[in-house]
């Protein structure tokens, strides 16, 4: 595919973003009040369903308005430099296509609220991006992706799930990219180097192009 003019979405969790180490965080924090991570898990699984946040995860694992309000001020302080989080060359790579003329989307999934606070917590990022798209239960990544057929695409995420459905949904020209970071220890899937190409950094997404 030719590089220049080509429109990027990438999602931003295990993508661009180091979301287990963020868990882990929150994890590390909660369990210094006292929660087993059995009850952490639990509370993960429980409000990824109904839209996460430090306040209903601390309030569900049943502790004070107190501790509420000074824990989330903490936790929210990791969202505000959610730089540290960010994967190896995600900056560098990001500018290099940006220079080749190529333009960023961010496409995440996810409760909009809490996706939207990690996006800001990355303000580094921004200048790359020339839009960003947050999706939730009503709707899918496919769905944003199939509004945008004016220049060839590229779809760059981790989960075959979201990128079959983009496969179902694109009528025209779409170059489908997983990204497996080995950090991550992602499960192979058929589709693997078949119906989408598999990248391992930042660099491998560059040859890519």
């Amino acid at each position: 595919m030719k590089s220049a003019h080509t429109r990027i979405f990438f999602d931003f969790d295990l993508t661009l973003y180091d979301t287990e180490a963020f868990m882990a965080d929150i994890r590390h924090a909660l369990r210094r009040l006292g929660s087993s991570d059995e009850q952490v898990n639990r509370g993960f699984t429980e409000l990824n369903a109904s839209g996460y946040s430090f306040e209903a995860h601390l309030r569900l694992l049943g502790y004070p308005e107190v501790v509420v309000r000074q824990t989330s001020d903490r936790l929210h302080g990791l969202l505000s430099r959610g730089e540290k989080y960010l994967l190896p060359g995600v900056r560098r790579g990001l500018s290099r296509l940006r220079r080749r003329g190529n333009e960023c989307s961010l496409l995440t999934y996810g409760f909009p609220v809490f996706q939207e606070a990690k996006w800001q917590g990355v303000s580094v990022l921004h200048k790359h991006f020339a839009r960003t798209h947050y999706v939730w239960r009503d709707s899918t990544k496919g769905d944003v992706l199939s509004k945008y057929y004016d220049i060839p695409l590229m779809f760059c995420d981790d989960s075959p799930e979201h990128l079959l459905d983009a496969r179902r949904k694109i009528r025209g020209s779409i170059c489908l990219i997983r990204f497996m970071w080995p950090q991550f220890n992602l499960q192979p899937h058929p589709e693997d180097g078949k119906t989408w190409q598999v990248v391992t950094s930042m660099d491998e997404l560059a040859k890519a192009l």
